[in-house]
């Protein structure tokens, strides 16, 4: 459902224990040009309508109604320039706003 490169693994298994939290909910938020922009945040627990991924080390946490948006993505982590970060690689996307701050599906 939700594949998880094995760098993006090794970084969210270190980001969690230091976080002292081991969910992380990722969503999208109304924003920009395009509509949405992704979530990710650690957060202490999940919520009654909320589809729960356990990976074992932490768990990932999608709201239910927003589980189709998700389907087949891949989250990896990369580093471009000085600049390192989560990427959501989602064959659902169907357009990006040019800053890649905002998509639509």
């Amino acid at each position: 459902m939700i594949d998880i490169t094995e760098i993006a693994h090794e970084k969210l298994v270190e980001k969690t224990r230091k976080a002292g939290e081991n969910i992380i909910r990722i969503g999208l938020l109304p924003a920009g040009c395009n509509g949405w922009k992704y979530q990710f945040v650690f957060v202490t627990d999940s919520d009654a309508d909320d589809h729960i991924i356990d990976y074992g080390d932490y768990i990932l946490v999608v709201e239910t109604g927003q589980l189709h948006n998700f389907m087949n993505m891949t989250l990896d982590y990369q580093t471009e320039g000085l600049n390192s970060q989560f990427k959501f690689l989602n064959p659902n996307e169907v357009a990006s706003c040019g800053c890649g701050q905002s998509i639509s599906f």
